[in-house]
């Protein structure tokens, strides 16, 4: 079974109902060029897939992603382009959605690097758009880049100038913030241990703002850790403090738990900003050679920035998963997911949903 990998900005990690879209690892481990991907097509049914307050009619979809990775690397230079594409059908049985019969959601990013005995650039770039519910969308995009330079053994300091923009689309009307960013950092990496710190400053057009963050990995015989603490801001609102912690641990040879602490600002439904907090715990067994399970149970609270009226409000989730390994290509896979979030005004959110789907990865 494919080992899980940990990110510094750690989210919510366990089951994807609908199959996730990943390059596999090793053609980032390898010279020359490589092309590889996967397909997925999924079908989902439940209630209140749109995730509405109070709402609980049935309804279905249909899920299809296509995810692709290119490499190419020489001694001293490299490039790479990821991009998933997710095409989503309109909720059957939501009559009141004003989405698109199909929505197509892409995620594109390119890197750049050339590097000398103690000296690299990089260029990088990315765009991405996400589904908030049936009637909001996020979406993301930035160009930067960055120059480190080794001081010692394990020792190097960054430097990284950049601009993006962050934005939100509700019931069609858009709302974004450009801004520019730079910081300096430095960072450390032992036999087992990866720290690093930075601080800079993100220009918006009537105001700068400090930005900051602290982070860490270290690998452990029978797994890893990682995590990080830092300073944000949202596209209109104040400052807040940012993190995430992650653990993945083999029990065994057939068991694993994976545990995460998060706390990031996201869109909400009404395509305002918030401070969501989530605590997640995942248990994976591998039943087979060729079959394993998963069971995962999540806590949320939600804080509005700004103006948005969102206060402590609650959220759980609980998920399962069934994953068995038809070919040496094909993958069936099976999930379950329920959700609840309360709301600030009015009743609460809940949804049921299962999904069966087929993963096809590939390699060109």
């Amino acid at each position: 079974m494919q080992k899980t990998c940990l990110v510094r900005r750690a989210g919510a990690v366990g089951l994807v109902v609908t199959a996730a879209a990943t390059v596999p690892a090793s053609a980032q481990d390898e010279g020359g060029r490589r092309l590889s991907g996967v397909v997925s097509q999924s079908v989902e049914a439940g209630s209140n897939l749109a995730f509405r307050p109070g709402e609980s009619d049935l309804g279905a979809r249909s899920v299809t992603t296509l995810g692709l990775g290119f490499l190419t690397e020489t001694r001293t230079q490299s490039f790479a382009l990821d991009a998933t594409v997710i095409a989503r059908s309109k909720v059957i049985g939501d009559e009141d959605s004003t989405a698109d019969d199909l929505r197509v959601l892409p995620t594109v990013e390119l890197t750049y690097g050339i590097e000398g005995p103690r000296t690299r650039l990089g260029l990088e770039g990315y765009y991405r758009l996400d589904a908030v519910d049936e009637d909001t969308e996020a979406q993301e995009y930035l160009v930067a880049g960055t120059i480190s330079r080794q001081l010692t053994r394990g020792l190097s300091a960054n430097a990284r100038l950049g601009y993006r923009v962050d934005g939100a689309e509700n019931d069609g009307v858009l709302d974004d913030t450009a801004s520019y960013f730079f910081t300096l950092g430095t960072d450390y990496a032992g036999q087992l241990w990866q720290v690093g710190a930075s601080a800079g400053v993100r220009i918006f057009e009537d105001e700068v703002r400090p930005t900051g963050e602290v982070h860490f990995s270290r690998e452990m015989p029978r797994g890893e850790i990682g995590g990080f603490v830092g300073v944000s801001s949202s596209r209109d609102a104040d400052l807040a403090v940012v993190g995430g912690l992650e653990v993945d641990y083999a029990l065994n040879r057939t068991n694993r738990l994976n545990g995460s602490l998060d706390q990031s600002i996201s869109v909400s439904d009404e395509g305002e900003d918030q401070l969501r907090t989530t605590a997640r715990l995942a248990y994976v067994r591998d039943l087979t050679s060729r079959s394993s399970a998963q069971l995962g149970a999540s806590v949320s609270l939600r804080n509005g920035l700004g103006d948005s009226g969102i206060d402590n409000l609650p959220g759980a989730g609980l998920d399962l998963g069934y994953s068995y390994e038809l070919t040496e290509r094909a993958d069936l896979n099976l999930g379950y997911e329920y959700r609840f979030e309360e709301e600030a005004a009015g009743p609460s959110s809940q949804s049921h949903l299962i999904s069966v789907g087929i993963t096809l990865p590939f390699d060109l």
